[in-house]
């Protein structure tokens, strides 16, 4: 599993792509609670739990050739 926490502090959200470390471009958009909930890791300890289970609009990613 590889992820990437995007974080925009001028909304004070996060979300996260997630994917399997494979060569495609298959993703999902997933909330900073659900890969907390996956990884066991809490990576924003002042966030309170209604921001992380929150999800805001993440652009699609560019296609990267492998």
């Amino acid at each position: 599993m590889i992820y990437k926490i995007i974080y925009s502090p001028k909304q004070n959200k996060a979300a996260v792509y997630l994917t399997n470390n494979v060569a495609d471009n298959n993703y999902q958009i997933i909330s900073v609670q659900e890969l907390e909930t996956l990884s066991g890791i809490n990576f924003f300890p002042k966030m309170s739990m209604e921001q992380k289970a929150q999800l805001f609009a993440l652009p699609e990613p560019k296609n990267i050739k492998h």
